[in-house]
């Protein structure tokens, strides 16, 4: 992964994809398709913000959040998982998305991608 900034907004709600109607799911499945067939492409910043946009209406969340990344300057923007949370990669710092970011009631986690390989800060042995 090239290096980017992240940044990670996470509302205070929970939610839970097992209360999504599937049928929804199935309604999408051929935009779901051309999603799959971009990432497959290497075009996985698109990959990335068409999904998230798709699942965001899918899941019932508003698609705000995103379209702030994007007009912030992020090159990419979208659901992290099945969401709530929102996550926006960049090439340079976005002031501005914390900015816009900041009219929502959520945290915000700026952090950078990282390519280090895994491994076990602290091991725990208690059981």
């Amino acid at each position: 992964m090239e290096p980017l900034y992240v940044y990670i907004l996470v509302p205070p709600k929970k939610s839970y994809s097992y209360n999504t109607e599937l049928d929804n799911l199935k309604l999408l499945k051929k935009e779901l398709e051309v999603v799959w067939g971009e990432a497959m492409r290497g075009n996985i910043y698109t990959a990335i913000t068409l999904n998230g946009i798709l699942h965001s209406l899918i899941f019932g969340y508003g698609i705000e959040e995103t379209i702030d990344a994007l007009k912030a300057g992020a090159i990419a923007a979208g659901l992290s998982g099945t969401g709530p949370a929102i996550v926006a990669l960049s090439r340079k710092p976005l002031p501005e998305l914390m900015d816009l970011w900041g009219k929502y009631e959520a945290k915000i986690i700026q952090t950078r991608t990282n390519n280090k390989r895994a491994y076990v800060v602290e091991e725990n042995t208690e059981r």
